[in-house]
């Protein structure tokens, strides 16, 4: 008897940690929802003065998007870079978002794409 209540309580104390984890992951996804859908409108407003003042077009636009989609060695959508960067100057692995490399002190220009 007493090990049914306990195995009762204790199975509780873990649903109720399991429901607090669901809606701290809830609220995370609809905090990145809106952050995508900020980055969304910042782009298309971005193209859009873009194209006014040069004149490029919307088919110049979806062609560069296929080079950088391609760009990685697949064609998917995405612009995924995985490969280690190695320093110039020593051939070390390169620390992620660190420009200077901690062997040799040569700096490297980070692209502000690069997901580093």
């Amino acid at each position: 008897m007493i090990d049914d209540i306990l195995r009762e309580y204790f199975q509780n104390e873990r649903i109720g940690r399991t429901r607090t984890g669901l809606g701290d992951v809830k609220h995370h996804q609809e905090n990145l929802r809106g952050e995508v859908e900020k980055l969304h409108l910042v782009v298309e407003a971005m193209w859009k003065l873009l194209k006014t003042r040069t004149g490029l077009s919307d088919k110049e636009l979806v062609q560069m998007m296929n080079e950088v989609d391609a760009a990685d060695g697949q064609v998917d959508g995405k612009s995924t870079k995985d490969e280690i960067s190695r320093c110039n100057g020593c051939g070390k692995v390169l620390q992620k978002g660190i420009p200077t490399c901690m062997y040799c002190g040569l700096s490297h220009q980070i692209s502000p794409f690069e997901n580093r």
